[in-house]
């Protein structure tokens, strides 16, 4: 009996520990999309806020 719950532990231990190494790579792919996405969204607020400087610029131009 003692070989058997061995091999039942081990088996339990080695299957936690896997568990765990696929949640933290979950955890790790998410932040990276987060870090992605964030990053995007910055970059098409500045293109916007650019866009708008330049249009500004150019209805000043044409006003005058």
């Amino acid at each position: 009996m003692n070989y058997i719950d061995a091999y039942v532990l081990g088996t339990l231990a080695i299957l936690d520990l896997a568990f765990i190494i696929q949640l933290r790579q979950r955890r790790i792919r998410a932040a990276r999309v987060e870090r992605v996405m964030r990053s995007l969204e910055f970059a098409v607020r500045r293109e916007l806020s650019t866009h708008q400087v330049l249009r500004g610029e150019r209805e000043l131009a044409h006003a005058g």
